[in-house]
C-alpha cells in the first residue's frame, strides 16, 4: 500500500515526543553519508549506563551577535568501576566571525566533535565501536538536535545537520542538557 506524503505527515502529527524521537534516530540510520564508506562489520556500539566519552561544551558571544567564542572538555570512561570521571583541561576557541549566542554554541560542539573525531582516527579507534554522550546548557542546540524543535533558519539547520552527521559516526550517543552550573565547574566560564 502506497502512502502520501500529507499522509505520512498527517501520521507522524499523531505522535508523541518520545515516539518522535525513536523515528527521526531510525531515519537518520537510513542516511549513509556520501562519499563515506564503512570499513568494519562489526555491529555499532550501543549506550547502555555509562558513555565511552563524554563531552561538554559552551559558547557565546561577546554581543548578540559579536565575537564568538566558545569551550569544551573530553572525558573518557576511565579502568575502575564507579570511578569519578575526570575532565581534561578545556580547550578554548574564538570564532573569526561575528556570531550569535546560538551560533556559538552550535561552532563549539562542532568542533568539539571533529577534534574527538580526529584523535580518535589518529589512535585507530573506529568511533562506531564507541558510545558518547554529550553534555550543554543551550537549551535551544539539544533540542534542535533531538528534533523536538525546529531550525528554522537555513544557518541553524546547516549547524543542526552538520553536528548531527558527526554524532551519527559514533556507536550510539545521548544528549543530557544540564544546568549552567556543570558547565561553568567543569569549563570555567
Amino acid at each position: 500500500m502506497m502512502y502520501t506524503v500529507e499522509q505520512i505527515v498527517q501520521a507522524i502529527s499523531t505522535l508523541g515526543p518520545v515516539e518522535k524521537k525513536r523515528l527521526w534516530r531510525e531515519l537518520s540510520a537510513l542516511e549513509k553519508p556520501q562519499g563515506e564508506t564503512t570499513q568494519h562489520t562489526t555491529e555499532k556500539a550501543k549506550l547502555d549506563g555509562e558513555p565511552d566519552y563524554v563531552l561538554i561544551f559552551d559558547g557565546g558571544s561577546k554581543g548578540n551577535p559579536g565575537a564568538g567564542y566558545g569551550s569544551y572538555a573530553l572525558s573518557r570512561r576511565s579502568a575502575g568501576v564507579g570511578s569519578r570521571r575526570v575532565y581534561e583541561h578545556p580547550h578554548r576557541l574564538e570564532f573569526e566571525d561575528e556570531v550569535t549566542n546560538n551560533e556559538a554554541e552550535y561552532d563549539t560542539l562542532i568542533a568539539a566533535l571533529e577534534s574527538l573525531l580526529r584523535e580518535m582516527a589518529a589512535r585507530g579507534e573506529d568511533p562506531a565501536q564507541h558510545t558518547l554522550e554529550v553534555r550543554g546548557d543551550s537549551r535551544l542546540v539539544m533540542q534542535q538536535l533531538q528534533g523536538y524543535w525546529k531550525a528554522k533558519e537555513e544557518r541553524m539547520r546547516e549547524r543542526r545537520n552538520r553536528a548531527l552527521k558527526l554524532l551519527r559516526r559514533f556507536g550510539d550517543f545521548r544528549l543530557k542538557e544540564v544546568p549552567r552550573s556543570e558547565s561553568v565547574s567543569v569549563l570555567g566560564h
